[in-house]
């Protein structure tokens, strides 16, 4: 539904879309939402560079805010240099564009862990397929050039930053034509917080023109009321978006994970038992170090500073996927204690500090049993190394998380374990140079199969590989995990995360 030549969004529609940002706040932290409202509106241009805002009396009452909350609103906008203010006759608050490169995009990709990118884009694919389906009831037939309109203009752009507004245009565009309010306001919100990602993957020329065909499937769709295919083409529109952020995303890590070794000079299995290695011997040496103390019934005080001892130079010695890491005793082996860890965990400013967060009394309701879990089950029954996860850890840092313990012996009696934790999105990181280099799926799956990291963006951290799945070429690893290649191969899938693509 394109045309040769291309247009200006319609002023008509562009004014109908400011009067939604400019719509009432009703939310109880006004200030944030009216920063975020007038962001998202300047962020897709329905607020351009050099435009007035309304007074500020009025645009408090358009907004439904108290006036207050409309200045420290327009203060943090200030702030990030959106908004301008000038004193004297002709002076105001006036839009400042803000000048955007694609390396902001890619810092802010790459610091979304994989499960993020996935749980951002199944809410955006969510709001993109009801709108379309709602537009496909309910939209006028003057919706329909206004759409067209935005695949056209994402056809003649000349840049990433421009290709990006068209596509946030079309969005809005068919969130307005659903007819509700609500989904439109959560328009806004998913502009700011993913859709300005997306304008990386629109650098080029044909990744817009096959977006522009994309549009207008769905366009066509709504145009003929049929709500399931405008569904279905809403999803296959951003399923292809989600799918080239997610292989640019690998593709700026594994650049960004170089340490001057090329991937070719060293397997992906050579890799992994490398790492792997690091963390079982260090946590062997911190057993051997509390393991006589343990023994000889040491009390709280002395069995925690030499645990930090050790805890101390292994920080500095382990991977930076290190999260946490400690001691958890076998009941009753600390005299007074029944249930004891020495625990030490990294902070928001990268310090390691001493945890104490666990509940170990038996009396409460939230007591922490971690004799009951895998990671401390294993090496207490079968005498190895284990790692347990991954695991969403919802009471800590709420991440995916792998465990990885140690037993610790000594005169054949079973003392408690050595663990650490380590990121599963740092493991990712670590390993993308040569998740890359695999010719064709790869993925680094657990004891149950389920999915560590891979390199396709069909299989995501925590999926379960299913048996129909399994007879592929695989290498058996530590703690039971294997690296399957060729895993879950179909004419649809999406495929690896080649660095070229």
């Amino acid at each position: 539904m394109s045309t040769d030549q291309p247009h200006e969004i319609a002023a008509e529609p562009a004014l109908r879309a400011q009067r939604v940002f400019l719509g009432r706040v009703d939310v109880e932290d006004s200030s944030a939402a009216v920063a975020r409202r007038l962001r998202t509106a300047i962020g897709l241009g329905y607020l351009g560079h050099g435009d007035r805002l309304p007074r500020e009396a009025d645009l408090a009452r358009q907004l439904g805010v108290t006036a207050f909350s409309l200045r420290e609103a327009l203060s943090h906008l200030r702030a990030e240099g959106l908004i301008l203010t000038r004193a004297g006759k002709h002076g105001g608050s006036f839009v400042q564009r803000p000048t955007e490169t694609d390396s902001m995009a890619g810092d802010a990709l790459m610091r979304l862990s994989a499960t993020e990118l996935r749980d951002l884009g199944d809410w955006r694919t969510m709001l993109a397929t009801q709108a379309a389906s709602l537009a496909a009831k309910r939209a006028s037939t003057s919706t329909i050039p206004r759409l067209a309109s935005c695949a056209q203009e994402l056809r003649h752009v000349t840049s990433a930053t421009e290709a990006r507004r068209a596509l946030g245009h079309f969005h809005m565009e068919l969130a307005v034509a659903s007819q509700s309010a609500r989904l439109s306001r959560a328009e806004m919100r998913i502009h700011e917080e993913f859709d300005w990602l997306l304008g990386i993957t629109l650098d080029e020329k044909g990744a817009r023109e096959e977006a522009a065909r994309a549009m207008d499937a769905v366009i066509e769709a709504v145009a003929g009321e049929r709500v399931d295919d405008a569904r279905t083409t809403a999803h296959d529109l951003m399923d292809a978006m989600i799918s080239r952020l997610a292989r640019t995303r690998m593709s700026l890590l594994a650049g960004q994970a170089r340490d001057g070794r090329a991937a070719s000079e060293s397997s992906l299995v050579e890799e992994l038992q490398s790492f792997t290695s690091a963390f079982t011997d260090a946590l062997a040496e911190l057993a051997s170090d509390v393991a006589p103390a343990l023994l000889a019934g040491e009390r709280e005080v002395g069995v925690r500073s030499r645990t930090a001892r050790t805890v101390a130079r292994l920080v500095d010695r382990l991977d930076a996927a290190l999260d946490g890491v400690g001691i958890l005793t076998e009941v009753g082996v600390v005299p007074d204690r029944p249930y004891y860890m020495a625990w030490w965990q990294r902070d928001g400013d990268g310090v390691f500090a001493l945890d104490d967060h666990h509940v170990l009394d038996q009396t409460r309701d939230d007591f922490y049993n971690y004799t009951a879990l895998d990671y401390f089950v294993t090496p207490r029954s079968e005498g190895r190394p284990w790692a347990m996860g991954p695991y969403i850890d919802v009471g800590g840092v709420d991440d995916y998380l792998i465990t990885i313990s140690v037993p610790i012996r000594s005169d054949g009696r079973f003392l408690g374990i050595a663990a650490a934790d380590l990121r599963v999105s740092a493991l990712e990181k670590r390993l993308a140079p040569w998740l890359l280099a695999v010719d064709g799926e790869c993925l680094l799956v657990n004891a149950e199969s389920r999915v560590i990291v891979s390199n396709t963006v069909s299989h995501h951290v925590g999926d379960v590989v299913r048996a129909d799945e399994r007879g592929v070429d695989a290498d058996t690893l530590d703690f039971q995990w294997r690296l399957v290649r060729g895993a879950g191969s179909s004419s649809t899938s999406p495929g690896p995360l080649r660095g070229g693509d």
